[in-house]
């Protein structure tokens, strides 16, 4: 029996359409679930802390994005981890949970709300018992224990206890919950969740005609490029935040610098993010001229980027839970899907890059540790190197091509559509439900 096309609303505030420069996985597997038959919502907001200027307020209401619907909801902006990002998220999940879509958009018969904001995933909760949808719980990141371990948060403190008992309370009420970190799975069925209620699915990178139309390299960064002739260059595409934890690498080029000057290094850091101004201003400060800053560029550019490198990097900093839970970056897969070596901050002997031996991993935080994995694979042959990269593309084959990945989804989403509805819509946080 053919299954039957489902209405899939996908609640994410960070959430952007495929092809964006920032965090796409909704927009990607969205597109794919579009191709499967589905009706796919993305609830977003139209303020993101990846840009806080071309794209803070660049989308309004209900748009079209290759087939895929976004909402997108006002929220208020915020530049640094205070209270009023705290604002922002409750703002969103209020909008999200009162928002009049009757007439724009149909009832959903899967809900997936995604972390790491728990409210994002509480609203996609709330909106699935208002409307007798089946949930689906998306761990992306694992609340609260990073925010413990990054500092921003004290262990055993009211604000800790209140985001593990809501996590637990989303968990113990989801109908499928989806991990993405590698490790995460087996520690949840470790505290009890059944294991037939959780399914893995990792990010990845279309590896088919369907991925980003190529774009040329921007003349901004062919410039900054051209700059760096002569170096071994390690770039590096992302948010520049805390948990990137970019001040290593600045430090690493310091080393470099004053002890290898017959082996000069560039490093290319391209994004945005809440410490990009605080590292630009350290880095024309102390003079550290072998690291250069170049703004986010179109997703369709990133091949074209990552062909004018060495080496590319995935850098996270020293947060005991990275390792512990596993990670899977978006743009190591964009990395690894260039056919580049990659260096990758994790001690964490399980990854893909080791698996595959696709690059080198170093010690997050280690300053020396980054110098000394730039050089060795500075000093590589470069048939070594390009045989790491292409180590690196056929080990996405199947477990990070997101065509498959949606696949699953897909399936997934048929699987709970066609079970029973619950027979009554429970009362939600804000009230009863809206047309």
């Amino acid at each position: 029996m053919t299954a039957k096309p489902a209405s899939v609303w996908i609640v994410n505030q960070y959430a952007l359409p495929r092809g964006s420069a920032g965090m796409t996985r909704h927009g990607d597997l969205a597109s794919v679930l579009r191709d499967h038959g589905h009706d796919v919502t993305v609830i977003a907001s139209s303020f993101h802390y990846y840009r806080s200027g071309d794209l803070a307020v660049s989308k309004r209401g209900v748009t079209d994005e290759d087939g895929v619907r976004f909402v997108w909801l006002e929220s208020a902006s915020y530049q640094r981890n205070d209270i009023r990002r705290v604002y922002n998220m409750v703002e969103f999940y209020v909008r999200a949970v009162t928002a009049r879509l009757g007439g724009q958009v149909g009832r959903p018969d899967v809900v997936i709300g995604s972390s790491p904001s728990l409210l994002c995933a509480l609203a996609g909760l709330d909106l699935a018992r208002r409307h007798r949808a089946r949930f689906v719980l998306e761990l992306r990141d694992v609340w609260p224990d990073d925010l413990v371990a990054m500092g921003a948060l004290r262990e055993g403190g009211a604000v800790h206890v209140a985001l593990d008992r809501l996590v637990r309370y989303l968990e113990a009420r989801a109908d499928r919950i989806v991990t993405v970190p590698p490790k995460l799975a087996e520690h949840l069925v470790a505290r009890g969740v059944p294991a037939e209620k959780v399914v893995h699915l990792p990010n990845g990178v279309f590896l088919d005609d369907r991925g980003e139309p190529s774009a040329p390299l921007p003349e901004t960064l062919r410039a900054e490029l051209e700059a760096c002739r002569g170096s071994f260059v390690v770039m590096y595409m992302g948010a520049h935040g805390l948990a990137n934890g970019l001040h290593n690498v600045l430090d690493a080029a310091r080393v470099l610098a004053a002890e290898r000057p017959d082996l000069p290094v560039s490093f290319v850091l391209i994004g945005a993010g809440q410490q990009k101004e605080v590292l630009v201003a350290r880095a024309r400060r102390e003079g550290i001229a072998n690291v250069r800053f170049h703004d986010p560029i179109p997703k369709g550019a990133v091949p074209a980027a990552a062909r004018a490198a060495d080496a590319l990097m995935v850098h996270l900093a020293p947060v005991t839970t990275f390792d512990a839970y596993g990670r899977s970056p978006n743009k190591l897969y964009d990395y690894l899907a260039a056919g580049r070596p990659v260096l990758y901050s994790t001690t964490d002997t399980t990854t893909i890059v080791d698996a595959a031996r696709a690059g080198l991993t170093f010690t997050p935080g280690d300053p020396r540790a980054l110098a000394d994995a730039v050089l060795r694979l500075a000093r590589m042959e470069p048939e070594e190197r390009e045989a790491m990269g292409r180590r690196g593309r056929a080990a996405l084959e199947g477990r990070h091509d997101l065509a498959k990945l949606g696949a699953r989804l897909s399936r997934l989403i048929e699987e709970l559509a066609s079970e029973p509805s619950p027979q009554k819509a429970p009362a939600t946080m804000l009230g009863r439900p809206y047309s």
